[in-house]
Order: structure tokens, then C-alpha cells, then sequence
């Protein structure tokens, strides 16, 4: 589906990507590897500094595994229903333009109706004057004539 934008032409993707910048996708794909990075970094740094016995770093890593699958699935919720409160705006915001656009165009072809029947009336009005002026201009020569 192609979009035009004053006389230009663009695809309805370039349009999102001007609009919203990277593509959900790529922005999704960006947080997950900033949340696994950040989390690798800090659970090795934590075995790596904690002084601990192995089985209680084994337990602390297991622990914060889960935190970290938490707090993935929390940021994912929160980005889907970013997502879907985004897509409301657009479908909202896109309802009324057609809305405003409907109504311009039904505006615009009563002010083209309107123009017409001026147009016609003027020319009926410019026809009946010219009538009466050639019927006027015969009736003179007739009289003239006879004279």
C-alpha cells in the first residue's frame, strides 16, 4: 500500500520508520539483548567477587536467574502493552482523519454543487438578458424600418 505524501511517494513502512523510528521488532530485540547483556555481566560479576562455597553461589545464581526471568517477563508485559496502547492511538488517530476527510470531501462536493448551479443560474440569467436585448434590437430595427 503506497501513501502520498505531498507529491512525494513513500512506502507505509519508510512512513513508521520516520515516524516511530526503529521498527518494534528492533527495538524489542534491543531491551532483550540489553537485559541479558546487563545480566550476564552482573550474575559473573557476582560469582566472580562473592566469597562464598559453591553450592551457596550455585543457590544466589539460581535465585537471581528467576529475578531475572521476572523482571524479563515484567519489561516484555510492559512493552506488549506499550505496544497495544500505541496501536489504539494510531487506529484512533487514523479514525478521525478519515472521519475529517469524509466530511472535507462531502464539504467540498456540496461547494463544487453550489458553484455549478451559480454557474447555471448566471448563464440562464446572461441567456434571457441576451434574448430580451436581440428581441429588443429586432423590435427597434422593425420599427426603424418602417419609419
Amino acid at each position: 500500500m503506497k501513501l502520498v505524501l505531498k507529491g512525494d511517494m513513500y512506502m507505509l513502512k519508510d512512513i513508521k520508520k520516520i515516524i516511530f523510528g526503529k521498527s518494534k521488532k528492533d527495538k524489542a530485540k534491543d531491551i532483550v539483548k540489553g537485559i541479558v547483556l546487563g545480566t550476564a555481566i552482573g550474575a559473573t560479576a557476582g560469582v566472580l567477587l562473592a566469597p562464598k562455597p559453591g553450592k551457596e553461589t550455585r543457590d544466589d545464581i539460581k535465585e537471581r536467574v528467576i529475578e531475572i526471568e521476572k523482571i524479563i517477563k515484567l519489561t516484555l508485559e510492559d512493552k506488549v502493552e506499550e505496544a497495544k496502547d500505541l496501536k489504539e492511538k494510531v487506529l484512533s488517530n487514523l479514525n478521525e482523519h478519515i472521519e475529517e476527510m469524509k466530511e472535507f470531501k462531502n464539504e467540498s462536493t456540496e461547494d463544487v454543487k453550489e458553484g455549478i448551479n451559480d454557474v447555471k443560474d448566471t448563464l440562464k440569467k446572461a441567456v434571457e438578458k441576451t434574448k430580451e436585448d436581440i428581441k429588443d434590437t429586432v423590435n427597434d430595427i422593425e420599427k426603424n424600418a418602417k419609419r
